[in-house]
């Protein structure tokens, strides 16, 4: 949260203990006076994403704060600035606009709840006179609309998605037009009217609360810059010049201060009247994740921001690196190597393993007992995103992407890789690496690389084949599974190509006794 003494903590999804649930916070949104703040708590999937399927989220509010919702409201929520009014509307991520439930509209002064008529996804606001403007779904398209306590609906033209409104629900502005999209300025009637150059690839505005001052961005992709603009059409400037571009923004109440996230998520306070800016929060980690799932295997944090020195490690490897720590569930990893870039670690052995999660299409886990903490670039933040484990999970190390997932690094006796162009033999046997075998004997302590004298062998037992499809199989030969010698947490696999095997590009898939059915691990090109 961000007020006058700056930016600090406000809630995080905190420390799980066994029996609770996991949830990710998202989507706040706060009164005028700044003392109520609603968020929506979405439980967290084994998938790695919220749950997909039914709405698992529910309002909440952070610690401290009385929660005025019911403790049977589900869904994400939006309040009106005077917070008198709230809305609840359905967050699931895959469920058919035309099966969304009805939002409901909540007076929290007399305790009425309205349910509204139209099908409504994307909602943006309410209004502090109960008034929502957010998308509303009618034959197989969405339309951004305003919508009244009687249901009454005003669709705006010319059509529009991304929009907000004045707190006082006289003034819209919204944009138009796909790709070349045009801001637009609107009243309550739903007639826009080109605010500034049209086909300006303006986008996500945004209106004070008093109506005064317009804000949004506009440019090309990952280079827009935060705009402003009055009501009136008049004063259209750019508000920064940030080399990674602006990402996202919010406005005060009365317009003067505005707020940019950039391409690195250094967080910027604007005034938008004199165009001065101060950064209140330094640029943050962003990653993508490679490998890991299972304890022992290394794990690959690719992004921007993530060091600021690049610091490789020797054995036995530290548990800090560059000023960089990783843990998971509280317990230090050891680290590899660091960049700005990239950060490697190990995912240490005597980490916990999540629970076997129940038989569900997107099964959620209680607990959650991993989350990967990384310090952020600022003193107010860390860095923290959940990491499921399993006892194995296995991947291989990607070559290239390919039309059925990828390719892994196989490699030829010889040494040269498998490719398309250099493709397995059949009978020949391939090396390949990945992560996610789980344990090996004899053990090793986290932080040692595999010795070069003795193998790691993976205690579980696996079985590779070869297929196209599941009709016909060719099963391989396992010479060796286990830790690669000198690495840390990689596993080495030697497989051999079936002799009677045709000429062809096949799926690779993994199965163990406990998991009978082919998981694939990437493609093999064999003549």
């Amino acid at each position: 949260m961000i007020d006058s003494t700056g930016a600090y903590l406000l809630d995080d999804e905190g420390t799980v203990q066994p029996g609770e649930d996991y949830s990710n916070v998202s989507k706040p949104s706060v009164t005028a006076d700044g003392l109520l703040v609603i968020e929506t708590s979405t439980l967290f999937c084994n998938s790695g994403n919220p749950c997909l399927y039914g709405d698992l989220s529910k309002p909440r509010t952070p610690p401290g704060m009385t929660n005025p919702f019911l403790a049977n409201d589900v869904g994400g929520a939006v309040i009106s600035r005077s917070g008198r009014y709230a809305g609840l509307y359905n967050n699931a991520v895959l469920t058919f606009p035309a099966a969304f439930p009805p939002m409901t509209v909540i007076d929290f002064s007399t305790g009425i709840r309205t349910e509204l008529a139209p099908t409504v996804s994307l909602p943006v606001q309410v209004t502090s006179n109960g008034v929502v403007l957010a998308g509303v779904y009618n034959n197989d398209t969405t339309k951004l609309s305003l919508i009244d306590i009687q249901s009454h609906v005003t669709t705006f033209n010319p059509a529009g998605l991304q929009g907000s409104i004045s707190d006082d629900g006289k003034t819209i502005v919204y944009v138009s037009g796909g790709n070349n999209s045009s801001l637009y300025i609107a009243d309550a009637s739903g007639n826009g009217k080109v605010l500034g150059p049209p086909n300006a690839t303006d986008t996500s505005p945004l209106i004070s609360s008093d109506g005064s001052t317009i804000i949004f961005l506009s440019g090309t992709a990952n280079s827009q810059q935060l705009f402003f603009i009055r009501p009136d059409g008049s004063g259209r400037r750019s508000l920064t010049n940030a080399s990674d571009g602006i990402t996202s923004a919010a406005i005060s109440g009365d317009g003067r201060i505005a707020y940019a996230v950039t391409g690195s998520n250094a967080l910027l306070k604007i005034d938008t009247q004199n165009g001065s800016i101060q950064q209140i929060v330094s640029p943050m980690p962003q990653v993508s994740v490679f490998g890991g799932g299972a304890p022992g295997s290394l794990i690959t944090l690719s992004g921007k921001t993530l060091a600021s020195t690049t610091v490789v490690g020797t054995a036995p490897y530290p548990t800090k690196l560059g000023g960089i720590t990783a843990t998971i569930d509280e317990v230090p990893s050891p680290l590899l190597s660091v960049s700005p870039t990239q950060v490697m670690f190990q995912i240490p052995w005597e980490t916990r393993v999540d629970p076997t999660p129940p038989p569900l299409p997107f099964p959620r886990v209680e607990p959650l007992a991993s989350s990967v903490v990384l310090p952020g670039g600022d003193p107010y933040f860390d860095v923290s995103f959940p990491l499921p484990l399993a006892q194995i999970a296995p991947q291989l190390s990607p070559l290239a992407p390919s039309a059925d997932g990828y390719q892994p690094i196989a490699v030829h006796q010889n040494g040269t890789l498998v490719t398309p162009a250099n493709p397995a033999a059949r009978g020949e046997i391939v090396t390949l690496y990945g992560t996610g075998f789980g344990p090996v004997e004899p053990p090793l302590a986290s932080g040692i690389p595999a010795p070069l004298d003795t193998l790691g062998r993976a205690t579980t037992t696996f079985e590779f084949d070869l297929y196209r499809d599941l009709r016909v199989v060719y099963p391989m030969a396992t010479s060796f599974l286990g830790l690669a010698p000198g690495t840390l947490g990689i596993y080495q696999i030697n497989l051999q190509i079936p002799s009677s095997i045709p000429a062809d590009t096949y799926l690779l898939g993994w199965k163990t006794t406990d998991s009978p059915t082919p998981t694939n691990l990437g493609q093999v090109p064999v003549m």
